[in-house]
């Protein structure tokens, strides 16, 4: 698999020296979530409550522009959950997103030449107002996938929340160019009840899968999207260019950003991920040290995190897991996870089967 997409571009802002490197406060534009308190209403939940339980006003979580923590962001989710008992609420939300929605971006992808650009804009731009999950776009033999993925923090409703953006991403390339999905995967495991899955995606569904994704034939990236404005877009850029809802990524984050697909879907090495960065290796490993982290700390790191997704959120086996990320033996798999944190994976998954059920805030 190829990641397809521009180098990330990197700010100059430097982070206080640490044992442990941190990223920039991970923030998200409110965005879609503005349509939530709507939605639980719709349902017979309470909005106000909504709000007070995930601890943000009611003005600001109508606010599309606002930007709140990304922690709050899942916390939402499962508040809404619990409020509404609706198991599929992120897919609902998802389901009416829109490009308008996006602000600025979502008008430079309106006016994008094709769709693959349109994928592109969102890959390389969601940066602008979202710190800790990412979508991205990977060719993948004659297919591509327009996904997602969580790399920076372990949030709530963690299913939730990628559902609702890969159903987010589903209506995005509807309104560009109304081509449905042949699949949609999802890498939590499979619910109880499947049918609202088909019913709003209307496309078939996998779960357990080692993406969260909307697959498409690769011949997407090249259809045109109607009445995009060339003209238009290129006004937009200059604007895109200075437009930041939240602060500019720092070195770390701007790494773990790409490792969070090439750790588990490409060439991860230290030269190639460098060169995503506009960096020469050496560049990219003197302003890490600036931070007091390392290349492969920070592999290591991105590896851990998404490893611990696939073993708290899917059924995948242990196996599977090793080799998706590229080790032909579990052992070696299991002890580099042990170097990690301390327990085995098989430890690890146990540990999050005894945890009591999540609580809504």
């Amino acid at each position: 698999m190829s990641l397809i997409g521009p180098p990330d571009e990197l700010s100059s802002m430097s982070m206080p020296a640490g044992r442990a490197p941190e990223t920039a406060p991970l923030l998200q534009r409110i965005g879609i979530l503005a349509e939530l308190p709507a939605l639980v209403e719709e349902l017979g939940g309470d909005a106000v409550e909504l709000a007070h339980r995930v601890g943000i006003s009611s003005e600001v979580l109508l606010d599309s522009d606002a930007v709140i923590p990304f922690v709050k962001f899942g916390a939402a989710f499962q508040v809404a959950q619990s409020l509404t008992g609706c198991p599929h609420i992120g897919l609902l939300l998802g389901s009416r997103g829109s490009l308008g929605m996006l602000g600025l971006v979502g008008a430079y992808m309106a006016d994008a030449p094709t769709v693959g650009t349109a994928m592109t804009d969102i890959s390389s731009h969601q940066r602008r107002y979202v710190r800790g999950a990412r979508p991205y776009v990977v060719a993948a033999n004659d297919e591509v996938l327009f996904g997602y993925r969580v790399h920076e923090a372990i949030i709530p409703a963690f299913d939730q929340l990628c559902e609702a953006a890969i159903a987010y991403g589903n209506a995005m390339i509807m309104e560009l160019c109304g081509e449905r999905p042949i699949e949609i995967l999802f890498s939590h495991a499979a619910p109880a009840d499947k049918r609202p899955y088909q019913s709003i995606l209307k496309a078939p569904v996998r779960f357990n899968a080692e993406h969260n994704a909307l697959v498409y034939p690769g011949s997407i990236l090249c259809r045109p999207v109607p009445d995009a404005d060339p003209f238009r877009r290129l006004k937009l850029h200059a604007k895109l260019e200075q437009y930041w809802a939240i602060e500019p990524p720092d070195i770390v984050s701007s790494l773990r950003r790409i490792l969070a697909v090439t750790a588990l879907d490409g060439d991860h090495s230290l030269r190639t991920t460098a060169a995503a960065l506009k960096l020469h290796p050496r560049a990219l490993n003197r302003r890490l040290r600036e931070q007091n982290t390392t290349f492969q700390r920070e592999l290591a790191h991105t590896r851990f995190t998404l490893a611990c997704q696939f073993l708290e959120n899917s059924r995948l086996s242990i196996t599977a897991i090793a080799e998706a990320f590229g080790y032909a033996d579990v052992s070696v798999f299991t002890r580099a996870f042990e170097r990690w944190s301390g327990i085995t994976p098989t430890q690890c998954r146990k540990n999050h089967a005894q945890r009591p059920g999540p609580s809504a805030p």
